[in-house]
């Protein structure tokens, strides 16, 4: 068997102690998501509030009153993950909600009742207009933290 050279030895350390820091920071980041306790009535509702908030927001045509919804409901490191990609800010966030309020004139959204286990939420919802209110259906996933929605992941059914 070949011995390693100094080079190698030093890369396979380098390496270790990084995949060490990562998994580290990872596991850590995973324990603080994780939420041991089912939710409560108050929280089950509290989540509710702020996913009403943001669907009014999605649905609104005022810009005017975009940048105080915004603040109110979603958190300052926010992270929404939607098929045409990644929204991290304010303007990235108006930027889709305008996206697709451009391409489905007098669509709404129109959302179940939020489920919430051990920390992370889940609401289904319709997308259509008036007359067919769940022509596009779908579903958010949902981290809430401090009151605001940190993370949101969307997934389309039809």
């Amino acid at each position: 068997m070949k011995t390693p050279s100094k080079f190698g030895l030093l890369m396979l350390a380098l390496f270790s102690t990084a995949a060490a820091a990562h998994g580290t920071h990872a596991a850590s980041a995973q324990t603080q998501m994780l939420n041991t306790a089912p939710a409560t009535n108050e929280e089950i509702a509290a989540a509710q509030t702020l996913i009403d908030k943001h669907f009014a927001l999605w649905n609104s045509n005022d810009m005017s009153k975009y940048r105080q919804a915004y603040d109110a409901i979603y958190a300052k490191n926010f992270l929404m993950a939607d098929y045409s990609g990644l929204a991290r800010t304010y303007d990235d966030v108006v930027a889709l909600i305008q996206k697709v309020q451009a391409a489905h004139p007098g669509f709404h959204f129109t959302p179940k009742p939020v489920a919430i286990n051990h920390g992370l939420g889940r609401v289904t919802w319709g997308y259509g207009p008036a007359d067919n209110p769940t022509l596009i259906t779908g579903e958010d996933i949902f981290t809430i933290e401090d009151g605001k929605i940190t993370s949101l992941r969307v997934f389309l059914n039809k």
